[in-house]
């Protein structure tokens, strides 16, 4: 594309290389989840899709400067080819990854034989995903928290420089406060889910996210200050993690219930599902956000978010009530002891 001089031209091959790219980032997802499902179960899962976050956070945070200095050493060329070859090497070491404890899994997990013989595998249905309503609530969770982190990407820059004079130079390194917080969650999420179930963690995360979009614009109840806005967007981060993680380790779970002969679709059709998320989110949410500040400000849209998050939590909230108001995890788990205890000392009376 560097040695493209029509401008029309630039632009159409540009958009097919964000075209292409978007298209191997989902495949590369959507596949690295469904295996992580495969290999990892309970708690575990938890711990892994932690750590798949946590790649996509340091990525994000650390990406960007190392590109720019690529850029800096030999122009516009030097980053796309490093990154080309840094590619390729990931193709030949993927390729030659032995697949043992993939195979082991699916012995593990996988077809369901019956005394007859092999159960049939139910065959995958849009209608019954759509229709789901479990499946529907939480894609929509994860695209509202979405709303709430992504509502400033457009604005905020703008609003920075207008409110105190912060070039745009400056201005975008508030959002790796965002990006810190989401890695540090990635790495707490296992203590989180000793204290509160999945469903509390994602009634919490909407109804913090929504404070927190007021916090990172403030309207005059706070102090002028830009401090509370780098608050906000890092607790935004946090929340983030807060949000998806449980949301995906639920949308599993459901997918075992709808389909509970097939494995290939239990791990499949939830890791599509929450990586859809994720890409429609971002392709709807900054245009929402410019479309709110260019006609109003910057503060409507962040009342816009607050009001989506807050929304979605009493919704999540009123479907999933039992679950939310149910036990930590800490107090089954000392339930069942206590039960086993009185078991045993009822059998050796």
């Amino acid at each position: 594309m560097a040695f493209i001089g029509n401008n029309f031209l630039f632009v159409f091959t540009g958009f097919i290389a964000r075209l292409l790219h978007g298209l191997s980032s989902a495949f590369v997802s959507v596949i690295a989840f469904s295996i992580t499902s495969l290999i990892n179960e309970g708690k575990e899962l938890e711990r892994a899709t932690g750590y798949m976050e946590l790649s996509w956070g340091i990525g994000l945070a650390v990406g960007p400067a190392i590109i720019g200095a690529f850029f800096d050493i030999g122009g516009f060329c030097l980053p796309f080819i490093i990154i080309g070859f840094v590619y390729l090497s990931g193709v030949y070491l993927f390729y030659n990854i032995p697949d043992k404890d993939l195979e082991e899994s699916k012995s593990r997990k996988g077809s369901i034989n019956s005394q007859e013989g092999q159960v049939t595998k139910e065959k995958f249905s849009f209608l019954k995903v759509i229709t789901y309503l479990e499946f529907m609530l939480l894609v929509g969770c994860i695209m509202i928290e979405l709303n709430t982190t992504d509502f400033f990407v457009p604005t905020l820059v703008n609003y920075l420089y207008d409110s105190f004079s912060i070039p745009t130079s400056r201005a975008s390194l508030f959002f790796l406060s965002s990006t810190f917080g989401y890695i540090i969650c990635t790495q707490m999420i296992n203590k989180l889910t000793d204290l509160c179930n999945n469903f509390q963690l994602i009634f919490l995360g909407h109804l913090l996210a929504s404070f927190c979009c007021l916090l990172t614009a403030p309207m005059g109840i706070l102090p002028h200050n830009y401090i509370f806005i780098i608050l906000g967007i890092f607790f935004q981060g946090y929340i983030g993690g807060i949000i998806n993680i449980p949301s995906f380790i639920e949308l599993s779970n459901y997918g075992k219930k709808v389909f509970p002969n097939n494995s290939q679709l239990q791990r499949d059709i939830p890791s599509s599902l929450f990586n859809f998320s994720f890409f429609a989110g971002d392709l709807i949410e900054p245009v929402i956000g410019s479309w709110i500040t260019a006609h109003f400000n910057f503060q409507a849209s962040a009342y816009f978010a607050a009001f989506c998050s807050f929304s979605m939590a009493m919704t999540f909230g009123h479907y999933h009530f039992n679950e939310i108001k149910g036990m930590h995890l800490i107090d089954k788990e000392i339930q069942l002891i206590e039960n086993k205890e009185s078991s045993i000392n009822k059998e050796e009376k």
